[in-house]
């Protein structure tokens, strides 16, 4: 399990938990913010999409393994991506803020891209993309793809 999640890693449960309580209460993604929204259901959470280079050290260094061994459990032939300039990250969080204290983030889906130059054009691929089980069939995959597309098309003009 240590080859997968690397320090992020434990079989004792009140290890887990404390890591748990840790990350909870001073967890901040990583990245750029892309895209913020709320959903019309749900007034007391946003949802905030996030870019992330792969080679940005604090992400590579803290979450880059873990989201990596997660594609594992969802995605048949998943595969490690490469360490360097070419890959990024878009991830989606839901986000709610207690009455007392900074936000909390919960991971909700991510996509890895892959980016190339052909023919003097900049090029950008998804490689990977997983909604968590359960976010999934609530519209969440189809706002990514089009903050992704929009991403490119601002980026790239």
């Amino acid at each position: 399990m240590k080859l997968h999640f690397g320090d992020n890693y434990t079989d004792q449960y009140s290890q887990f938990q404390k890591w748990l309580q840790e990350d909870m209460s001073d967890f901040t993604p990583y990245g750029k913010l892309v895209h913020s929204f709320s959903k019309k259901d749900s007034s007391a959470k946003t949802y905030k999409i996030y870019m992330v280079k792969v080679m940005d050290q604090r992400f590579l260094g803290e979450q880059h393994h873990t989201l990596q061994a997660i594609f594992y459990f969802f995605i048949e032939r998943a595969s490690f991506i490469e360490i360097t300039d070419s890959w990024s990250y878009f991830l989606l969080y839901e986000c709610t803020q207690p009455s007392e204290g900074k936000e909390i983030y919960k991971l909700c889906a991510f996509t890895t891209m892959f980016e190339f130059d052909e023919n003097n054009e900049h090029h950008a691929r998804i490689s990977q993309f997983l909604v968590l089980p359960a976010y999934q069939r609530q519209g969440f995959a189809q706002t990514m793809v089009r903050t992704i597309y929009n991403y490119y098309i601002e980026h790239n003009s």
